[in-house]
């Protein structure tokens, strides 16, 4: 069993080694780095999208866009819309053949 101190323990260790990067996507001059947006498609009973999307994220000051399912248009449309650059996925996610531009792609698999 995951106890809360455990995810947030994960949380400080996902914002603590994530920081370098993300404070080079700091503009010159601002205190803080652009926050980011993050897709919310994950099943949040899941312990990846519970720690990244729900709670690291947010702990961080980004946005989540939820999405009820996985649609491809709906999926490629938000990416689009939102502007998104880094996108969480799962290994069946990742195998899309689709042309995004993006800074990371982040999948545990």
């Amino acid at each position: 069993m995951i106890s809360h101190r455990n995810v947030i323990a994960n949380v400080l260790q996902i914002c603590t080694f994530e920081k370098p990067y993300r404070e080079s996507l700091k503009p010159p001059g601002a205190d803080y780095p652009e926050p980011e947006v993050a897709l919310g498609l994950l099943p949040q009973s899941h312990i990846y999208a519970l720690v990244v999307i729900c709670h690291a994220t947010t702990y961080r000051g980004d946005q989540v866009i939820n999405l009820p399912k996985f649609e491809i248009q709906h999926y490629l449309n938000a990416i689009q819309r939102f502007k998104m650059a880094t996108l969480y996925l799962v290994s069946h996610m990742s195998r899309i053949k689709a042309v995004v531009a993006l800074r990371v792609v982040l999948c545990p698999d």
